[in-house]
């Protein structure tokens, strides 16, 4: 299975849906820029549209500032609650790969000692509605926002290192096509005090600040993706970003309940550096005792 240029969604391929908008016409008063930002969101989907308008204004509330550390790369950041030898089989490989293919200071946090690397306010974490996931999403922009790095999340599989655009670029995300999401948020790197994971942090805080439940599960995309309609200077910093498609990475999780086959798990594993896996996966019948590529990503540390 070659996988070619196009497929993995190499720089300039797959972007053009961020087009322009007076909503980044910074002598436009600001109720009319965001009128013009909701228009913009209205094109690019009909999906969730309230929740994401409703996002505009704590968008346009921030003030993007120049990263503090633009050199300053910091360690690779992994968070599993009840800590890597309390996770799933799968999370446990998946962990190990991560740090057989990342050359760099891996940190793995868990609820008993994140609050030793970034200071998470306390009535955040009595907000009922904030699931596990909900808080890994505040917990990834805070350790960038502060320190830098590469969060990776923990159903993340490594089976090669990470490119080089990609290790030497201040900001990066795997970009979706406007679903209306714009980025994924499984695997993120960035620079100490990017504005991008500043302003990302910031509008969260400002929207549990207020609310007390989700307006929608991907809230955190729909963050970015109001900061990136309204704010010229953020678009332009997430363009300039190497562009890779979320949908590669993706490819063996969709082959985690097929019947093992050596040859077209090893294709991928060659063709494709991460994979995005999940350990929540339908109950098999109990006569089922098939080999699974699940069974086989599970049980072989060596696998990648």
């Amino acid at each position: 299975m070659a996988t070619s240029r196009r497929q993995l969604g190499v720089a300039g391929t797959c972007r053009g849906e961020l087009g322009g908008s007076l909503a980044r016409v910074r002598t436009l008063p600001r109720a009319l820029r965001i009128r013009a930002a909701q228009g913009e969101m209205k094109r690019r989907s009909g999906i969730s549209l309230e929740c994401r308008q409703s996002l505009l204004p704590l968008a346009a509330a921030v003030v993007p500032r120049r990263a503090v550390d633009p050199d300053n790369v910091g360690p690779v950041w992994q968070y599993w609650h009840a800590g890597a030898d309390g996770a799933p089989s799968l999370v446990r490989r998946c962990m190990e790969s991560v740090e057989r293919h990342l050359a760099r200071p891996l940190i793995r946090l868990s609820d008993q000692n994140y609050s030793d690397f970034v200071s998470v306010p306390d009535w955040l974490r009595g907000k009922q509605e904030i699931t596990r996931t909900h808080f890994s999403d505040i917990l990834r922009w805070h350790l960038l926002a502060e320190h830098g790095g590469t969060w990776v999340d923990a159903t993340v599989m490594l089976s090669g290192p990470m490119p080089v655009d990609i290790a030497g670029s201040p900001f990066f995300a795997f970009t979706r096509p406007a679903d209306p999401m714009l980025l994924a948020s499984w695997f993120i790197r960035s620079s100490a005090g990017h504005p991008l994971a500043v302003c990302c942090r910031d509008v969260l805080l400002a929207y549990w600040s207020r609310e007390e439940s989700l307006c929608d599960y991907f809230l955190v995309h729909h963050v970015f993706e109001a900061l990136v309609t309204y704010h010229s200077s953020l678009r332009r910093l997430w363009t300039s970003t190497p562009c890779y498609s979320f949908e590669p990475p993706h490819l063996l999780q969709s082959m985690l309940m097929n019947d093992y086959e050596a040859g077209p798990v090893a294709e991928v594993l060659k063709q494709v550096w991460i994979h995005k896996l999940t350990y929540k996966l339908p109950a098999r019948e109990t006569s089922d005792r098939s080999f699974k590529v699940l069974d086989f990503l599970s049980a072989a540390s060596s696998a990648t």
